[in-house]
């Protein structure tokens, strides 16, 4: 089902890190909104969106609700293989993007960033944007990309780039029943397991839920008693 989701947002919170794109791509609003459409994403409009280099080769994202700089109900989580790190945590406000393996951000300035795993929809997307001006320094890759949807404060004297992303989304959660499984921990793949690339799982009575892609190489596992998706390693065992 094609989404487009719109949030009206009150605070502007500055400019981006110079990690971003500084000279902007040719990536206008129309554009985003025919990606949505093309690959079955979700956009979502004027939004406030933090970034956080974490521990484990992860970065979070953090996407706040109607101008808040404390609560959110949306969060990404990149995981690579390596350590990519930001000069700060840049806050903007301006649009995301979310499709199969690829998150678009795109300040209001112009910045942009593009976190994403290989996938197929990610190949001709990243094929597409880099046609359109999109250099290869504002393209992060990862091998597994999280989507989490819940109720989160964040405690910004107990955020730490020693934690994990995983780490951070458990520790900042309202709701003790739904508490991603700390990170290290073997899950149980109510969803997903080995041969899969992709799995979701969805709480009912509005307890949140998540989805991830994986890139080869990983398995997807989604877990139902945590509500945490994430990529685990295929061993030589299991190829």
């Amino acid at each position: 089902m094609k989404k487009i989701i719109y949030l009206s947002v009150f605070l502007l919170f500055g400019s981006c890190s110079e990690n971003f794109q500084l000279d902007s791509p040719d990536i206008s609003l129309p554009y985003m909104h025919e990606l949505s459409r093309t690959y079955d994403g979700e956009l979502f409009t004027n939004v406030d969106v933090e970034v956080f280099s974490m521990s484990n080769n992860e970065t979070l994202i953090v996407v706040f609700d109607n101008g808040s700089r404390t609560h959110f109900s949306k969060a990404y989580v990149l995981a690579s293989e390596e350590y990519r790190s930001f000069a700060n945590n840049p806050i903007f406000s301006g649009n995301l993007l979310q499709l199969d393996g690829v998150i678009l951000l795109q300040s209001n300035s112009g910045d942009f960033i593009t976190l994403s795993v290989d996938s197929e929809v990610s190949q001709a997307v990243l094929k597409d944007i880099k046609q359109r001006g999109v250099k290869e320094s504002a393209i992060r890759m990862g091998y597994g990309l999280s989507a989490f949807k819940g109720d989160w404060i964040i405690d910004r004297t107990k955020m730490s780039s020693e934690l994990t992303a995983f780490d951070a989304i458990r520790l900042f959660s309202t709701n003790s029943l739904v508490e991603p499984a700390p990170n290290g921990k073997v899950l149980g793949c109510t969803s997903g397991g080995e041969g899969s690339t992709s799995c979701s799982i969805d709480e009912p009575f509005g307890l949140g839920g998540c989805s991830v892609d994986c890139s080869e190489g990983y398995y997807a596992c989604c877990d139902s008693s945590a509500v945490t998706c994430k990529c685990d390693k295929i061993t030589n065992h299991e190829q």
